[in-house]
């Protein structure tokens, strides 16, 4: 009991900190006219549990527009953050490729990860910011007003974020499991499923949360989670479930590859035809050059494939 209540104030002061720093770095962003929706951390503790100690979070998600991004991420590192992974971008590979950066404060040790996407890969013009912005929901925490997510938009985001990671911690299902069982709404998201792509996704959560934490589920839901799509997706789902977290990589590119539909798979696929920060890492050519990289791209593809190969070789040999 000593230790859980040591975890509990260790969290809960934890929450706090993370709440200030929301409330800053949005005041902070909103007054560069930047309009921000946060995503999950405290908001989600008081939406779902109505207390900042009943739900844990390591960082702040933020949404803003994708034409702010870059004014956003300025602003960041004027106030102390710095970026977790400084990759190398070339001919604005990262609008489309990946879908939020990540920076850290070294001083507050907080983490904060801008995203101008829900999802990796995500082209649909229904989703777009000035979309979910209109769609938005306000909260009032310590005299401060944040917004985030409407009830739909954040139901799929939670499913479509928890689903991207294997459902590895089981809080995300507990997340689920809360909406469901005080929201009967949900019921009629089918449309929603729709323009966010998620349908199978929606099934395999149903599947998991009723399988594994006894979420109780409509005729609706039941029918979507036991279909033959959302039980194969849920299989994979349990072997990463078992590990706890994702260590082996080719089992998670496995796994991702399986929870894409066919639309997101051939837009990942047109993606691999386009320059990335691996391309800069490997042949750094100046700015005015960058366009060489869309003709060289299939040459370094096939450059990093051989010296992958030699590494491994090498390894095998010095075992």
């Amino acid at each position: 009991m000593n230790q859980l209540r040591d975890a509990v104030m260790s969290n809960t002061f934890y929450m706090m900190k993370l709440t200030a720093e929301m409330q800053r770095v949005a005041r902070i962003l909103e007054e560069h006219h930047i309009e921000v929706l946060m995503l999950k951390g405290p908001v989600l503790a008081y939406e779902l549990y109505g207390d900042l100690a009943h739900r844990n979070s390591k960082d702040l998600d933020m949404l803003v527009d994708i034409s702010k991004v870059e004014k956003a991420l300025g602003i960041l590192m004027e106030i102390g953050y710095i970026k977790k992974f400084d990759s190398p971008y070339i001919l604005n590979s990262w609008k489309w490729k990946d879908h939020h950066i990540a920076l850290v404060h070294p001083v507050l040790e907080t983490q904060i990860e801008i995203h101008w996407s829900l999802n990796p890969y995500n082209n649909s013009h229904r989703l777009d910011f000035k979309t979910l912005w209109n769609r938005k929901r306000s909260m009032d925490i310590s005299g401060c007003k944040v917004h985030y997510l409407g009830f739909e938009d954040l139901f799929m985001y939670l499913i479509s974020h928890g689903a991207r990671h294997g459902w590895f911690r089981l809080r995300w299902l507990l997340d689920i499991d809360k909406i469901i069982r005080f929201n009967g709404a949900i019921q009629q998201s089918h449309d929603y499923m729709e323009i966010h792509d998620c349908k199978s996704l929606v099934g395999q959560a149903y599947y998991l949360a009723s399988q594994l934490i006894r979420t109780p589920l409509s005729k609706e839901m039941k029918e979507l989670a036991t279909s033959q799509r959302s039980i194969e997706l849920a299989s994979y789902a349990f072997n990463l479930i078992k590990k706890s977290e994702i260590t082996d990589a080719e089992t998670l590119k496995n796994y991702l590859k399986q929870i894409k539909s066919p639309k997101r798979r051939m837009i990942m696929l047109l993606g691999r035809l386009y320059p990335g920060p691996m391309d800069a890492e490997l042949l750094p050519l100046p700015r005015k050059l960058h366009f060489l990289y869309i003709p060289l791209r299939p040459f370094l593809w096939m450059w990093r494939r051989i010296r992958q190969r030699m590494v491994l070789k090498g390894r095998h040999e010095y075992d």
